[in-house]
């Protein structure tokens, strides 16, 4: 079902500056790592060894290749906190759905909506500090995604090319181009990154394009084109 999985050795042990975050995809599906100066943030983790010790884990949804219940446990230290939608269920989690709002530590989480199969999918707004992160997950290309861009004017957009229905290398330029981030990382997919590069560049030449390998890290600096 899986790959290899991806080790976390480099990220655990990384050190980053105030106004700094750094982040790593970790598996072929929407799982990502955050690393504030102060704060670890894990998205949809599934397929993880030797993770971190995140602050906050957020759950967008039940499907197999977003949520798996031990490795949440596994993850969890007493002081996480978990942020998911409320079609997952999970003791002690904050349940949210569309246009709830959660800060911790002044760290805030925002849930927005998602286009894709199931029964209360969500993407996430992260806003640490002075930088935004929308994270799209696998939703498909919806025209609310202006608003979202609008509204929260991410500096990073983590966007879908693959796998998940509705979603493409030409679907994902489209995100771009509506949510008009300063850098996008394609993820979500296996194949397609350079398409999504080439299409970003027609779309949306203003967007800087991150095309992360999985377990590869990327810092972005408050200000960074």
């Amino acid at each position: 079902m899986f790959e290899k999985k991806i080790g976390f050795d480099e990220f655990n042990e990384l050190a980053v500056k105030e106004s700094t975050f750094s982040l790593m995809w970790f598996n072929d599906y929407s799982g990502t790592a955050i690393k504030t100066h102060e704060k670890t943030i894990v998205i949809d983790p599934v397929d993880i060894v030797n993770g971190p010790r995140p602050d906050m884990i957020l759950i967008s949804h039940s499907h197999f290749d977003h949520y798996d219940a031990r490795v949440v446990e596994a993850l969890r230290q007493p002081e996480t906190v978990v942020i998911a939608s409320k079609e997952v269920r999970i003791e002690g989690a904050k349940s949210v759905s569309v246009g709830d709002v959660v800060e911790k530590d002044g760290i805030k989480i925002f849930a927005e909506k998602s286009v894709h199969p199931g029964e209360m999918p969500l993407t996430f707004v992260l806003e640490l500090g002075n930088s935004v992160i929308y994270h799209a997950i696998d939703s498909q290309t919806f025209d609310g995604m202006r608003e979202i861009g609008e509204k929260y004017k991410p500096d990073v957009a983590i966007v879908p090319i693959g796998i998940a229905p509705g979603t493409s290398p030409e679907a994902g330029a489209r995100a771009v181009q509506l949510i008009k981030p300063k850098v996008a990382i394609p993820h979500h997919a296996k194949r397609g990154f350079d398409r999504f590069r080439d299409r970003v560049g027609e779309l949306a030449p203003e967007t800087k394009v991150v095309v992360l390998q999985k377990g590869e890290i990327y810092t972005y600096s408050t200000g960074m084109p």
